[in-house]
């Protein structure tokens, strides 16, 4: 076993009462950096981390100030050291939101993993971070500087196993791994000791990971008291659980946020002393038992297998708590040939009642197969947790996943993942949660796209993450049914083309010109203009039809979007459609 320190900054906040930054105390109160040093040397710790972790640009105005303090904190902690504790160079995560700061961040720790092999530092942790690609060229740098020096990188996820980035831990560890740049990888921060022994079990049942493994979560989660945060002196609890994750196989622990000497001794002692309980497998049992379960794939999918052309359409949720309009519709739409409903999220970032819901209470009422979209603008991923295990819970077996119309008139979207992470996401759900009642996976195709080769690119990242299937955005022009038959020799996954009837001339215009997407070709905006309503309604069918003709045996189904609540339009649509359909 191998032994890091706890935290540095909220037991220097504990100590001190202050709520600045511990960094600028190698400068102006270094007796307090020795002191906490000490403590976690006289703690038993192995090895204690420089008081380095912000280090950085974001903390500092100038690239001297930043060598100042990294020089500083390295020779504190090496006094503090003495003979028998190593000394790891602390390279914490620069998470710049503003995107304002660093053009190249990979450029920040390549400075300061250079300040610190100057020093002569042998031993380095890059600790919290959301990322991998952003910390290898400086891990390749030390390597290639010092092919004897240690290095450590650790990742901060949610419970979920997700960094702030949207990416999956086990993916991150894997890259690392595979680069053969490190010594040991593992997790750190944000989770408490119970919810990283869960990640690491999961790691280690699924993964052979031939690194050393590396275990240093928060004694807990905090209290906020006054605008400051509060951890519990929980050391027996946090000993005990970090005995269990001995006993995956973890070899190097330490601590992070709120964890303190009296942490790290406690724990180092019930290790010591070999009062390791026995892994709890509880959490690995249940997951094994749902192996051997039936899996149950909605009605939609089982369609596509069976190439059978289902036709999915679009309906849009209510602006409004009056669902009647919606519920009749589905009842119709599903008479009349569609096999399953499909609900926007919120489209044009204009408030519509939640997808999820929406497609759980048209399921009930209409006894037909859904399949709600969700986009990445209005949920971080607690929310888009608790979506997907609700609309699980109700049967919804089919999603759309995609980024989402950006928010405007200054309301701020989310994002914390994209199309890509998303599709993972629930890719890893599926895996995780939802074995017997896996989601059956969609995502978006623009035909349309000026560069379709990158749009394809993107498809097969999409494909690569996950999807299971496709749906295009709506086909009106020769170039997009080209793009069709490309993408259907280029995806293994299923493709259902978009088919969008006008509602009017006026519809079609707004389609062209404001909706991301859509391109109309002239001739068909000009067949429409100065028409009447039957006429424009005559026009739309026979188009839609027309283009259905061309795609039918290029796609695996159809998707139909009903425009301005034009069900009619659809329905006739729905019954020309049904002569060429494979009984």
């Amino acid at each position: 076993m191998f032994f890091f320190d706890g935290s540095f900054g909220t037991y220097y906040k504990q100590i001190t009462k202050q709520d600045t930054l511990p960094e600028h105390a190698n400068i102006n109160n270094p007796d307090i950096v020795f002191k906490i040093h000490k403590g976690y040397v006289n703690a038993g710790s192995n090895a204690i981390t420089t008081n380095t972790f912000c280090a950085n640009s974001l903390a500092f105005s100038t690239k001297e100030e930043i060598e100042d303090c990294i020089k500083r904190g390295y020779e504190i902690a090496k006094k503090a050291a003495g003979n028998n504790t190593m000394v790891f160079a602390d390279i914490g995560y620069v998470y710049d939101n503003s995107n304002e700061i660093f053009d190249n961040p990979q450029e920040e720790y390549l400075f300061i993993a250079d300040t610190f092999l100057k020093l002569g530092a042998k031993n380095f942790l890059f600790e919290t971070f959301a990322e991998y690609e952003v910390a290898k060229h400086a891990m390749k740098y030390i390597r290639q500087h010092d092919k004897d020096a240690t290095i450590h990188i650790t990742f901060a996820v949610s419970p979920d196993g997700l960094t702030s980035k949207g990416l999956n831990y086990i993916d991150l560890i894997k890259s690392v791994v595979k680069d053969n740049l490190a010594d040991g990888t593992g997790l750190n921060c944000i989770c408490g000791p119970a919810h990283i022994k869960q990640l690491m079990a999961q790691l280690i049942q699924t993964e052979n990971i031939n690194l050393k493994l590396i275990a240093m979560p928060n004694s807990g989660y905090p209290s906020r008291v006054d605008n400051m945060y509060f951890y519990d002196n929980n050391s027996s609890y946090f000993a005990k659980v970090m005995a269990e994750i001995a006993d995956l196989g973890i070899s190097i622990l330490g601590g992070c946020c709120g964890t303190s000497p009296v942490h790290i001794e406690r724990m180092i002692d019930y290790l010591t002393n070999k009062k390791a309980s026995i892994l709890n497998t509880n959490d690995i049992g249940k997951r094994k038992e749902k192996d051997n379960e039936e899996v149950k794939r909605s009605v939609f999918s089982q369609k596509l297998e069976k190439g059978e052309k289902p036709i999915a359409v679009e309906l849009d949720p209510p602006l409004d708590t009056d669902i009647g309009f919606l519920v009749s519709s589905a009842q119709e739409l599903k008479k009349h040939g569609a096999d399953v409903l499909t609900f926007a999220d919120s489209p044009l970032a204009r408030t519509r009642a939640c997808s999820f819901l929406t497609a759980s209470r048209i399921k009930r009422e209409a006894d037909v197969d859904v399949m709600p979209h969700m986009t990445c603008r209005d949920k971080n991923n607690i929310g888009i947790s608790s979506t997907l295990i609700g609309g699980a819970i109700d049967g919804i077996g089919n999603i759309l996943c995609v980024t989402g119309d950006p928010a405007s008139h200054g309301t701020k979207g989310v994002f914390s993942f994209n199309s890509y992470n998303l599709i993972e996401y629930v890719n890893r759900m599926n895996s995780e949660y939802f074995k017997s009642t896996p989601y059956f996976i969609g995502a978006a195709l623009n035909t349309s796209a000026p560069n379709f080769k990158n749009e394809l690119a993107r498809a097969l990242k999409k494909e690569e993450m996950g999807a299971n299937f496709f749906m295009t955005q709506p086909i009106y022009s020769k170039e997009n049914i080209k793009n069709l038959k490309e993408a259907k020799k280029s995806l293994n996954s299923y493709i259902l083309a978009g088919i969008l009837p006008f509602a009017s001339y006026k519809n079609a215009l707004f389609l062209n010109n404001e909706v991301s997407g859509i391109e109309i070709p002239k001739e068909v905006l000009d067949s429409l203009e100065g028409k009447s309503n039957e006429e424009v309604r005559e026009i739309s069918i026979s188009y839609a039809l027309d283009i259905t003709d061309k795609v039918y045996d290029i796609c695996d189904g159809l998707y139909i979007m009903i425009p301005l609540k034009r069900t009619d339009i659809v329905i006739e649509v729905l019954e020309k459609v049904k002569s060429r359909r494979k009984i």
